[in-house]
């Protein structure tokens, strides 16, 4: 039970410091929202483009891009598809319960 404990503190610390070396000027991040604009999922997203961008190194745009082509799932899927294997946090997905708890059931 200790070395588990010890390598999730390591795997924690590993990622965090990788985290720091990251340098987002210039650039733009893109939360990916699988709903139509109005929604939960979206008004959040839109909240957190501003805290986002302040707290992320080297301070990029952040904006949020509504895709709603096969509906929440099928958005989920193609952002899978797309941006699944990507390394730069460049596109991230902003989703909610009702896109995940089907997968659980």
């Amino acid at each position: 039970m200790f070395k588990k404990i010890i390598a999730v503190f390591a795997a924690l610390f590993f990622s965090a410091s990788a985290a720091f070396s990251v340098d987002y000027s210039g650039k733009t991040v893109t939360i990916w929202v699988p709903f139509k604009a109005g929604g939960g999922t979206d008004a959040v997203a839109r909240a957190l483009t501003g805290p986002l961008s302040a707290n992320l190194p080297g301070n990029p745009s952040v904006v949020v891009k509504n895709v709603t082509e096969g509906g929440g799932i099928g958005s989920v899927n193609t952002y899978v598809a797309k941006h699944g294997k990507d390394k730069d946090g460049l596109v991230v997905l902003a989703t909610s319960g009702s896109t995940q708890l089907p997968f659980f059931i």
